[in-house]
């Protein structure tokens, strides 16, 4: 890959990395955002599941939606992300 692509991977991964801390932030999970490892956003997904098993078992109704929303809302921009990688490598 020559040096142009590799500035427009860069370019498409920090704008991914800063799509996921601004969901995070909306709804008030940043922390989870120490679990990202270069642009592997996995276990931000296993970590959103525990609180949604904890807002399930203490019937918060409320935090449950939001870490429903966040979880859709980071599998659309992983998938953005990737599509974007994709069509790079092209």
């Amino acid at each position: 890959m020559n040096t142009n692509n590799n500035k427009v991977m860069e370019t498409a991964k920090d704008k991914f990395l800063k799509k996921v801390e601004d969901i995070l932030k909306t709804y008030c999970i940043e922390s989870f955002m120490d679990d990202v490892i270069g642009d592997d956003i996995s276990d931000i997904y296993a970590d959103i599941e525990c609180s949604m098993d904890d807002a399930r078992e203490s019937n918060n109704k409320d935090a449950l939606a939001d870490l429903k929303v966040a979880y859709v809302e980071l599998q659309r921009a992983e998938r953005s992300y990737s599509d974007e990688v994709r069509s790079i490598n092209k």
